[in-house]
C-alpha cells in the first residue's frame, strides 16, 4: 500500500474495551490489598464469622470483576485496534485474579475436610 506524499497513513481506531479491561484488572488487585487489610484487621479482633463473610464476599466481588477483566480483554483483543497490549494486561491480571480466587476456595474447602 503506498501513500500519497503528505497522506498521513490511517491508523487503528482506538479501543475502549482495552482500558475497561486493564481498569478491571488493576481493581481486582486493589481489592486484594485491601482485603488482606481487612482481614488482619478482623482476625486482631477476633472476629472469625466477620472473617468467614468478608472471604465469601471478597471471592464474589473479585471473581466477578476478574471475569469482565477476562471478557472485555478478549474481546478487546479480538479486533484490529489498537492498545493490545493494554488489553492482554487486563487480561492477564483478570486471570490472576480469578485463578487465585479459585485457589482461595479450593484451599478454604481442603481446610474444612481436614479440621
Amino acid at each position: 500500500m503506498t501513500y500519497a506524499p503528505g497522506t498521513p497513513a490511517s491508523s487503528p481506531a482506538p479501543n475502549p474495551l482495552a482500558m475497561v479491561s486493564f481498569v478491571f484488572g488493576a481493581i481486582s488487585v486493589g481489592l486484594v490489598i485491601i482485603f488482606v487489610l481487612l482481614q488482619t484487621v478482623l482476625i486482631s479482633n477476633g472476629q472469625a464469622l466477620s472473617l468467614g463473610i468478608l472471604n465469601a464476599a471478597h471471592g464474589l466481588v473479585s471473581g466477578l470483576i476478574g471475569a469482565a477483566a477476562i471478557i472485555t480483554g478478549a474481546i478487546a483483543l479480538s479486533g484490529n485496534r489498537a492498545r493490545k497490549p493494554l488489553a492482554a494486561a487486563g487480561l492477564a491480571l483478570g486471570a490472576a485474579e480469578v485463578v487465585g480466587v479459585l485457589a482461595g476456595l479450593v484451599s478454604s474447602l481442603l481446610l474444612a475436610f481436614v479440621y
